[in-house]
């Protein structure tokens, strides 16, 4: 039997549906990363996606476990034209848009309340 252990990616901050967009993460918060790294087994193999956030967040938590090449199969979701975006406004990891919830069209409300997306919205 083959146990997996599925590890999502540090934080990125982004305050948008990131998806394919190569965002680092935040690996400042090394007390996750070291609870992390005990709760893991030392056998265990490390794979991640080509992202730079997601190989970021394998590597820190390799230590002496055996690493796998990165795999593009194991990116996430495509947003496609939503990725990155509110409506025709490109954001960055560090703006943030008070009122989002009132501006944001349709169908992208619908994806947030209906499939379950969860993005921060100050």
């Amino acid at each position: 039997m083959t146990d997996w252990w599925w590890i999502r990616h540090g934080p990125t901050h982004a305050k948008c549906m990131v998806g394919w967009v190569d965002i680092k993460a935040d690996l400042s918060d090394k007390i996750t990363l070291n609870k992390l790294d005990e709760y893991l087994p030392d056998d265990a193999n490390v794979i991640s996606s080509d992202l730079s956030r997601a190989i970021e967040t394998a590597n820190a938590i390799q230590k002496s476990r055996k690493r796998l090449t990165n795999a593009f199969n194991l990116r996430e979701f495509n947003f496609g034209y939503w990725m990155a975006k509110i409506g025709n406004i490109f954001l960055t990891p560090t703006q943030s848009f008070p009122g989002l919830i009132g501006q944001t069209p349709v169908i992208l409300r619908l994806l947030m309340e209906k499939v379950g997306i969860n993005l921060v919205i100050e």
